[in-house]
C-alpha cells in the first residue's frame, strides 16, 4: 500500500514544536522522533531520554484511519481522517507520567481536531512502538463531537 505521509508528518511536527514550549520545565524534557515500519512518525517524550520500564514516557503517533482507492484504483492511506495514538505505562493503576503532562499532550492533539485513542501499557512494561500498538484502547475520543466538520 502507498502511504502519503505529508499530512501526518505536518501534524506531528506542529505538535512536537508546541510540546517543546508547553513541556518546558516539566520532568519530561526529552522528545525523540522515530518512524514505524509503515513510515509513520512517532514521538517518545521522556525524562532525560530514559524510555525503559518504570520511567515516565508518553508515546504519540498520528496515522491515517482508513485506506481508500486513488483515481487509478490503487489502495492508499486516506489523507483524512487521522487517529492519534497516545500511550503510556501504568504504575499500578495510575499513569506513570504526571496527569499534568498527559493533559498538556492531550490538549495539543485535541486542538487539531484529530480522533485520539488512549492506550495504557501494563506496569513494568516499557513504552515502545510495538507495545503501544499492541495495547488495548482504554479510551477512544472521536473529535467529531466537538468539531463535526473539521476532522483531519
Amino acid at each position: 500500500m502507498n502511504i502519503n505521509l505529508a499530512k501526518t508528518d505536518s501534524l506531528m511536527r506542529a505538535i512536537a514544536a508546541d510540546l517543546k514550549l508547553r513541556l518546558a520545565g516539566s520532568d519530561l524534557d526529552t522528545m525523540t522522533e522515530a518512524r514505524d515500519a509503515d513510515g509513520y512518525m512517532y514521538l517518545m517524550i521522556s525524562d532525560g531520554g530514559a524510555v525503559t520500564a518504570g520511567n515516565p514516557v508518553i508515546y504519540l503517533k498520528i496515522k491515517a484511519a482508513s485506506v481508500q482507492p486513488d483515481a487509478l484504483g490503487i489502495d492508499m492511506a486516506a489523507r483524512a481522517p487521522h487517529i492519534a495514538i497516545l500511550a503510556y505505562e501504568l504504575d499500578g493503576t495510575v499513569p506513570e507520567p504526571s496527569a499534568l503532562d498527559l493533559a498538556k499532550v492531550q490538549m495539543e492533539v485535541v486542538k487539531r481536531g484529530v480522533r485520539m485513542q488512549i492506550r495504557q501499557i501494563a506496569d513494568a512494561t516499557a513504552v515502545t512502538n510495538a507495545n503501544a500498538e499492541a495495547a488495548a484502547v482504554a479510551a477512544d475520543l472521536p473529535m467529531d463531537m466537538y468539531w463535526p466538520m473539521a476532522g483531519v
